[in-house]
């Protein structure tokens, strides 16, 4: 293909994101199609000869150890437990029928992407989602070294929305790598367009190929885009579903197709949190209140913060200074986000963290907003915690907010925070190490490159131990 035409252009830019892209048109009444979703043709019919374009991943890009794992062993018995775990913990949360809220999303997260029209209209829907196990298959996928180790199990999928938008069926792979999620994705195409599958994914085989799109879903958006396909993620465990819905769409100029792009995030499904519409789904989790315990025997996020509340600390000035330190922490929200993955699980809270430091010339006396992150596992109950600051730090804030005085901070325009903070807490008695930072600079100017993380001038710094 020559990169000088319309298609070549667009194939040397997916390229460009690891994206294949080959997209060619079989027809000749396709220049005059307007843009929309199921209706073709004056007599409603799909075209008789649809542009045909292909996405996906190619296999070998992959960089996944799954991708370059042997064969997988199809599984005789739900009960196999090879893996760690069975095909039957899965279905146990994964089978059945769900009504889900769903929310389209007309407004791109990103500034970058046009608006979008989403027929039919409305921003709140309801999905009623069916996923049943049948007598399909069931595999282990094994890679190299044992850096893979999940299972597959054949569905079939129903899914339905009160608005009209989808109406559809379809076999699926549940894909799990520990007992508490797993992970299905369909893809459905316009019945404007021919999709062919796939070539690979990076996780692995791809899904099945995409079906025709039954419902009556379109979506377009301003620079005159219009939809090939829709790919729906879903995060199953037994603390609920959600997922995203992503989109492709594709424009046409005469007999040729002038680009595709990824519009992300046009629904998201359930009530996911912490994470951005644009992130994979699987850094989606689930809300749980913050005395919950999160599948029955595994800690609370304030069972959490009372262990981490209390812990003693070294602070070492880069002097060689060292000061004491009692960490107190404490819980914000009365909700948490659960995050289960690989047998294990993490719950994300917003907290405070007090603390009293020297910090360089200067002093510390802040209540600071802060993420706590704990690593729970059903071997050793919480295993570790991680610290880290939310909020901006502005010169105008730094004492207001951070309470942190005493810093000549004279030629500055600029200041950087930083907090690095693990505390192991598998031993009797926790292990605290982590790094803060305070850094200034001088305001780039105009032309010059935005000033890097991590490269202002050292204000301040604290090693924890």
């Amino acid at each position: 293909m020559e990169t000088g035409s319309p298609c070549g252009r667009a194939a040397a830019a997916a390229a460009g994101m690891g994206v294949l892209l080959v997209a060619t048109l079989t027809g000749l009444g396709c220049a005059s199609e307007q843009a929309g979703g199921q209706t073709g043709d004056e007599d409603g019919l799909p075209p008789a000869n649809p542009p045909v374009v292909q996405l996906g991943i190619p296999a070998a890009q992959s960089n996944s150890a799954c991708a370059a794992s042997d064969a997988p062993a199809v599984l005789a018995s739900l009960d196999d437990g090879r893996a760690g775990f069975s095909a039957r913990d899965v279905l146990a949360f994964a089978e059945g029928a769900f009504d889900l809220p769903i929310t389209w999303h007309r407004q791109p997260h990103d500034a970058w992407e046009p608006a979008r029209t989403i027929v039919p209209s409305g921003e709140s829907d309801t999905m009623q989602l069916t996923i049943a196990h049948m007598d399909g298959d069931v595999r282990h996928v094994q890679g190299a070294m044992g850096l893979c180790n999940r299972l597959e199990v054949d569905v079939e999928v129903t899914l339905k929305t009160d608005s009209g938008a989808l109406n559809e069926s379809s076999k699926g792979v549940l894909r799990a790598w520990g007992p508490h999620q797993a992970r299905l994705v369909l893809r459905f195409h316009s019945q404007q367009v021919k999709i062919e599958a796939p070539t690979g994914s990076y996780d692995g085989p791809p899904s099945p190929a995409p079906v025709p799109l039954a419902g009556e879903l379109a979506i377009t958006a301003e620079d005159e885009t219009r939809l090939a396909m829709v790919e729906i993620g879903l995060n199953t465990s037994a603390l609920g579903v959600n997922g995203v819905i992503d989109a492709w769409l594709y424009a046409t100029q005469g007999n040729e197709v002038m680009r595709i792009q990824r519009a992300a995030g046009v629904a998201t499904i359930g009530e996911p949190c912490g994470s951005s519409l644009i992130s994979t789904i699987n850094t989606h989790g689930y809300g749980l209140p913050g005395d919950a315990s999160p599948f029955g025997t595994l800690p609370s996020a304030m069972v959490v913060i009372d262990q981490v509340d209390g812990v003693h600390a070294q602070a070492i000035q880069d002097d060689g200074t060292r000061q004491e330190l009692v960490l107190g922490v404490e819980l914000d929200e009365a909700t948490t986000c659960a995050h289960p993955d690989d047998g294990a699980l993490g719950l994300v809270s917003e907290g405070t963290l007090r603390i009293e430091a020297g910090l360089g010339r200067g002093q510390i006396d802040g209540r600071w907003p802060v993420r706590i992150a704990a690593g729970l596992s059903e071997q050793h109950g919480l295993e570790h915690v991680r610290i880290n600051l939310r909020g901006d730090v502005s010169l105008e804030n730094l004492h207001s907010t951070w309470g942190i005085t005493g810093i000549d901070l004279a030629g500055y325009d600029l200041v950087e925070l930083t907090l690095q903070l693990e505390l192991d807490m598998t031993p009797n008695t926790p292990a605290v190490e982590g790094d803060l930072f305070l850094r200034g600079s001088a305001r780039p100017s105009q032309d010059a490159a935005p000033i890097a993380s991590g490269s202002g001038d050292l204000l301040g710094h604290i090693r924890f131990e």
